[in-house]
């Protein structure tokens, strides 16, 4: 048998639920507000950054900055009147020499 609720029962889950959908537009506005300032500041670094599918290792996305470094950007967009797209797969880490890390370290340290 389901429960009769009074009027001022129902007036109180109505102002709950209304409560409940106000907050939720405010978060997604906050979230989209936040994915832009993040969009801005990735498509904009002056170094390259990229984003690494972790199941199987694959580059998700890129910066143009990154794009650059590999030479493909400019060229790729020169030949397919800017409609081209590229992929780059990781292939293996390798340790570097002693002497370039060393070289790396006193450059970054100040050493």
């Amino acid at each position: 048998m389901t429960e009769k609720h009074s009027y001022e029962e129902l007036e109180q889950r109505i102002q709950e639920l209304e409560q409940t959908v106000f907050n939720l537009k405010r978060s997604e506005k906050a979230l989209r507000e936040s994915e832009r300032g993040y969009r801005k500041i990735y498509d904009n670094a002056q170094v390259g950054l990229y984003r690494v599918r972790l199941r199987d290792v694959k580059i998700e996305s890129a910066n143009d900055r990154m794009a650059e470094m590999f030479g493909y950007s400019t060229q790729l967009r020169s030949i397919t009147q800017g409609r081209g797209t590229y992929s780059v797969e990781f292939s293996e880490y390798k340790d570097v020499p002693q002497q370039i890390s060393q070289k790396i370290i006193a450059k970054v340290y100040g050493k």
